[in-house]
C-alpha cells in the first residue's frame, strides 16, 4: 500500500530535504538523506510523549491486542517502542522483550515492566539482527510514520 503525503506550502522551506512529492516519503531519498531523516527522527517518539504518559492503551487493546491469541508470548519484538509503554496492556503475557529502538536513551536496558529485555539499537539501513525463529510476536505501533522509505 502506497500512501501519498501532502505537505503544507511552507514545509519545503523548513525541511528542504522533505520536498512535496506524489510518492511515499523517502522513496527517492539517497542513503545519506535516509540517514539524515533517521537522525532527525531518533528522539521523535520521546519528544511527542505527553507528560501524563502513554495515551494509546485503549486503541492498542481494541484494534491490536484484542486480536492476539490467548497465550504467553515467550519473545516479543517491540519495534520502535520507545520506553515500551505500548506493551503494558499485555505485559503479563510476555516472557522476554527485544526492544529494537533508535533512541539511545534506552541503551543498556535489561528490564521493562519486570520482564527481561534486550536492547538492539535501530539503524537507518539493513536487516534486523535477529534469527528468523527468535520472535513469536512483533509490535510496531505508531512507528511507520517515523521511517523514510518504508517500502524498501
Amino acid at each position: 500500500m502506497h500512501m501519498v503525503q501532502e505537505y503544507p506550502q511552507e514545509y519545503p522551506q523548513k525541511h528542504p530535504h522533505k520536498s512535496p512529492q506524489k510518492n511515499p516519503y523517502g522513496e527517492t531519498l539517497s542513503a545519506a538523506e535516509r540517514q539524515r531523516w533517521f537522525e532527525e527522527e531518533r528522539e521523535a517518539y520521546d519528544q511527542l510523549q505527553p507528560a501524563k504518559g502513554y495515551p494509546y492503551h485503549e486503541i492498542n487493546r481494541r484494534y491490536g491486542f484484542a486480536h492476539l491469541p490467548d497465550r504467553i508470548f515467550a519473545n516479543v519484538l517491540a519495534f520502535g517502542a520507545g520506553k515500551g509503554e505500548e506493551l503494558r496492556p499485555i505485559a503479563n503475557r510476555i516472557g522476554h522483550i527485544t526492544l529494537y529502538e533508535s533512541s539511545p536513551q534506552m541503551a543498556g536496558t535489561t528490564e521493562l515492566m519486570g520482564k527481561p529485555c534486550t536492547y538492539i539499537p535501530a539503524s537507518a539501513n539493513g536487516p534486523l539482527p535477529l534469527s528468523d525463529t527468535s520472535i513469536d510476536l512483533i509490535t510496531c505501533l505508531g512507528v511507520l510514520h517515523h521511517i523514510a522509505k518504508v517500502s524498501a
